[in-house]
């Protein structure tokens, strides 16, 4: 059996851990002072009124479209408004907004995926804004506001340095200049934002392609097998050792596409 001494010092040393995760909880959830009881209720209080704000404009997309909202199955129904319910972002309330409102649209325009609330749950409001800019770039006749980015003939994509473009034209981007032709000059210059900006668009397309919302298509340069002077002579270089030369392009999947367009509002059919 313990003596009084240690049971006394066990108990303090439990109560010190309590009060430093009561504290800790206080701070993390922007009201210190409070206890954890009320923090928690505050929490609940805070993922209701996001899920309320979501539905309500859900409605109204549908509302403004003269649709009312149909049946939506409940594996997509309960995951969007759970999602939903962690979500304070503007930018993406209106996006899971979108999805509902497209998963509740009785005419099933852009139709919803469950995986789509686990795809979105994973994006921050920068790749849900990237995707809405690549997709304008895509759908944009010519003359293009992105004259330069054009899709390669060969695999329907991007260069990374054409997508870093469209993320920089969206205000994504520290650098706002063109990544795809930066000079010596403009890198001695703008150094330290474009090596935060590589490292932001890294993890970002990390995302986008762990989710299979962009195919990464990396295609091989012609081959050329002819050294000059075998090319003078007419014969082709019996060197073992040829370099290889790849390129990397970017597209949207057919899931991506489907899943960009289920996160835009429904629009209105004849």
């Amino acid at each position: 059996m313990a003596d009084p001494v240690t049971t006394g010092v066990i108990l303090a040393g439990t109560l010190a851990v309590a009060k430093r995760v009561e504290t800790f909880i206080a701070a993390a959830s922007g009201h210190p002072g409070e206890d954890i009881g009320t923090i928690l209720g505050n929490i609940a209080s805070r993922r209701r009124q996001n899920a309320e704000t979501v539905i309500g404009k859900s409605d109204l997309i549908l509302l403004n479209l003269g649709e009312n909202p149909g049946e939506v199955p409940l594996n997509i129904l309960h995951p969007v408004l759970e999602a939903a319910s962690l979500q304070e972002d503007p930018c993406l309330q209106d996006t899971w907004a979108n999805l509902l409102a497209n998963a509740a649209d009785p005419r099933q325009t852009n139709p919803v995926l469950p995986v789509f609330a686990t795809m979105l749950k994973d994006l921050t409001a920068r790749e849900v804004k990237f995707l809405d800019a690549l997709l304008e770039v895509m759908a944009v006749k010519q003359p293009n506001p992105h004259h330069h980015i054009r899709l390669d003939a060969r695999t329907k994509g991007f260069s990374a340095e054409q997508l870093m473009d469209v993320a920089s034209h969206a205000k994504l981007l520290r650098y706002r200049g063109s990544h795809t032709s930066v000079t010596v000059a403009q890198w001695k210059t703008h150094e330290a934002d474009l090596v935060a900006d590589r490292r932001n668009f890294e993890e970002m397309m990390g995302l986008l392609k762990r989710n299979q919302i962009l195919d990464e298509i990396v295609r091989t340069k012609p081959i050329d097998v002819m050294t000059p002077i075998a090319r003078a002579v007419g014969s082709v270089s019996t060197s073992k050792d040829i370099e290889v030369e790849t390129v990397t392009f970017y597209r949207l999947s057919q899931l991506g596409t489907a899943f960009v367009n289920a996160c835009r509002p429904p629009f209105k059919t004849e």
